[in-house]
């Protein structure tokens, strides 16, 4: 199961986190054998985030945990479609837009422990 948290300092209405979630839906199919049937997913606005030292401007740091793909099939692609989907929703400026792969080496769901 992937796992994927979207941090931002925005202020995120609901139309704006369906599209997020459809989108990052969407976005985790580019890795082999993911979907958004089994992504979870959590967004998180109104964090205080400062890069460069201030704070003036929309900002996104995306963390996508990923169980299984030690050689980062679909990396380049989700890298793409994450920060065109935050830029499209949000109107983030794609420099302003950190993603934070985590490679997963066991993982526990529905009461069974998973190992590579």
């Amino acid at each position: 199961m992937p796992f994927m948290t979207l941090k931002t300092n925005l202020s995120l209405n609901s139309t704006q986190a369906t599209a997020l979630k459809t989108a990052l839906g969407k976005a985790i199919e580019l890795i082999p054998y993911k979907s958004e049937a089994n992504l979870l997913l959590e967004l998180q606005d109104q964090c205080r985030f400062y890069l460069a030292g201030e704070n003036q401007h929309p900002v996104a740091y995306v963390k996508i945990s990923l169980f299984a793909n030690e050689q980062h099939w679909g990396y380049p692609e989700l890298t793409v479609a994450i920060t065109e989907a935050l830029a499209d929703i949000l109107q983030i400026a794609p420099h302003r837009i950190y993603l934070h792969f985590e490679d997963i080496g066991a993982w526990g769901v529905a009461g069974q422990y998973l190992e590579r």
